[in-house]
């Protein structure tokens, strides 16, 4: 079954209708789901907690409502997403978000928020605007990547060292240090010797090569049957998923489809307040995305992640869940434990429906010192250290852009960090442009170089008195537009003729066209001709739709510079007879 390639919306799931799907491949996708949906789940509990308010009327206590989001959202992503490895659910970035509209609108105002975010994603997905994420430049995401890294190892030093408080980890980088400082005299030696055991099992189960089963799940089964297996006496307190969370913290049911109740005065403040959603979760979405090509070689289809990443946030509402986005730790969890197609998240939700029916009490055991370590080793994977290492051998705004998107990422999230970085980017990008575009004005000894040479020879050796010829080599977008308004004002006189020469600029922007109308107003006001030449199809379509043809004439368009030369020759002569008969007179 083929898709044709001009649609907006191709599941990745269908091309295992276009290939035998080995069980090579079924093997690696079900193990990556069962240890994601593992390790995800204590991640997806925290996150609903913390998005909830306590005190707040929700369908089920805040833990089910992100689980039901993880299990809605992988189901949907695994049969109408866009990539091979995204893994959903609710996400750290969408914690303060959810906090504020519950306390504006309540949950049913949040439900009914992310079902518009669903629709607006839906049909950002339809109009191909996923398609912009591939102009992300490399350290670009070479930044976040890193900072994502940094960050979950930040995330998880309270759990590593087994904190014992009350007082749950902030989310706010200054605040989560102080709270791992003024509490680290709480933590435990059995919580540390647990987390540094996981890591050293991953580390060699990786370093002998044993691919078939990933080292993450080894060392979560081995450990966390370890543990249940020496006595509380000898171990003393070791914080677990269920005493973090409550040991019916989990539901053993499924959730009710039931319609959110709004008061539809509130509507138009929601659809503004969906925007909130809408921007996160695209970015950290196309992200996850982006992070897996570049650990697999793989491409993804932005446009129909997003549509697909939309009918996740129409459909948890009506089963009370939270707002949902492509999770980058998860993601990259499923593609270092050897998943090969979206049937992985369809695991990953099986695994968590597992859990909901029937070893939620199993579950609960597992220490959250085993997830710690697990999270870390996923970081260390997926961070770009090697860049970090040559960060001085790369071009000093390679290196500004990328500290920027590491440090914002890490500091604030990961939406401030793109707005920040791509502008930088971005203005990185105008001052190479401003700079690589050539102006200059051409002399006869210039157009002796040239191939055509001998037309030249033939009828002149020189370029007319009082005809100026300008040059530009390159895109002529706003920020070389000043460039050549400041070139132009620096001659003086001003020419009898301007001849404009843009066969060698590829495209120009409404900024450019609004300079040289200004060049050619000051030559016809000082009684001279603006001649363009060499302009290509596209850029002359802009100048028609402007009307500049008009303003200038249809005969001072010009194909190329002989035609030009040839026409500046017939406009000097003529305006030198005419000053002559004045002359006369």
């Amino acid at each position: 079954m083929n898709v044709p390639s001009n649609y907006s919306f191709r599941p990745i799931l269908l091309e295992l209708f276009t290939k035998p799907y080995t069980l090579r491949e079924l093997r690696g996708d079900v193990i990556a789901g069962l240890t994601v949906g593992l390790v995800a789940l204590p991640l997806t509990i925290g996150f609903s907690v913390a998005s909830i308010p306590s005190g707040t009327i929700t369908p089920y206590g805040a833990p089910a409502a992100g689980i039901f989001t993880a299990i809605i959202a992988g189901i949907l992503i695994g049969i109408f997403g866009g990539t091979r490895f995204q893994i959903p659910g609710p996400s750290a970035t969408m914690i303060p978000i959810s906090i504020l509209m519950i306390e504006r609108y309540g949950f049913s105002g949040l439900l009914v928020a992310t079902f518009i975010a669903g629709i607006i994603l839906a049909t950002f997905g339809l109009f191909k605007i996923g398609s912009l994420m591939k102009y992300l430049p490399w350290s670009v995401v070479s930044g976040f990547t890193t900072g994502i890294a940094i960050s979950i190892i930040i995330d998880e030093i309270g759990d590593f060292l087994g904190i014992r408080t009350s007082r749950q980890q902030p989310h706010e980088l200054f605040d989560k240090l102080s709270w791992l400082y003024k509490n680290a005299h709480t933590s435990t030696s059995s919580s540390i010797l647990i987390a540094s055991a996981t890591l050293i099992i991953i580390y060699f189960w990786s370093k002998k090569g044993f691919k078939q089963i990933p080292s993450s799940i080894v060392a979560l089964f081995l450990v966390t049957l370890l543990v249940s297996l020496i006595p509380s006496q000898l171990t003393g307190p070791i914080t677990t998923i269920g005493s973090k969370f409550g040991f019916s913290t989990i539901p053993s049911h499924l959730p009710s489809f039931s319609l959110p109740s709004i008061k539809l005065h509130e509507i138009p403040n929601l659809l503004i307040a969906s925007l909130a959603i809408v921007i996160p979760c695209a970015v950290e979405s196309l992200l996850a995305g982006v992070i897996s090509d570049r650990l697999t070689g793989t491409n993804h289809n932005r446009n129909t992640e997003l549509i697909a990443q939309g009918l996740s946030n129409m459909t948890s509402p009506f089963f009370g869940g939270l707002p949902s986005t492509g999770m980058i730790v998860q993601t990259s969890l499923n593609v270092r434990s050897g998943a090969r197609t979206p049937i992985a998240a369809l695991v990953y939700s099986l695994t968590l429906l597992l859990v909901v029916l029937l070893f939620s009490t199993y579950v609960t055991r597992i220490p959250m010192g085993v997830m710690a370590a697990i999270l870390i080793a996923v970081a260390l994977n997926i961070g770009e250290w090697r860049d970090l290492r040559r960060l001085f051998q790369i071009p000093l705004s390679e290196r500004c852009i990328l500290l920027t998107a590491l440090l914002l990422t890490i500091f604030f999230n990961i939406v401030v960090a793109l707005e920040a970085s791509m502008l930088f980017a971005a203005m990185v990008f105008i001052k190479r442009i401003t700079e690589a575009t050539e102006i200059s004005y051409m002399t006869t000894h210039d157009l002796s170089k040239s191939p055509k040479s001998d037309f030249f020879h033939q009828k002149t050796k020189a370029i007319p008195e009082g005809v100026l010829i300008c040059s530009i080599k390159g895109p002529l977008l706003f920020g070389v537009a000043e460039k050549l308004e400041q070139t132009f004002k620096a001659q003086t006189p001003l020419p009898t003729v301007f001849i404009l020469k843009l066969d060698l600029v590829s495209i120009m922007d409404a900024t450019a066209l609004n300079v040289i109308e200004i060049i050619s107003k000051n030559i016809h006001q000082n009684g001279g001709v603006f001649i363009l030449c060499g302009i290509n199809t596209i850029n002359r379509s802009l100048m028609e739709r402007a009307k500049f043809i008009e303003f200038i004439g249809e005969k001072n368009f010009c194909m190329n510079l002989e035609a030009s030369l040839e026409r500046s020759r017939k406009l000097t002569a003529r305006m030198a007879i005419l000053q002559t008969e004045d002359g006369l007179r």
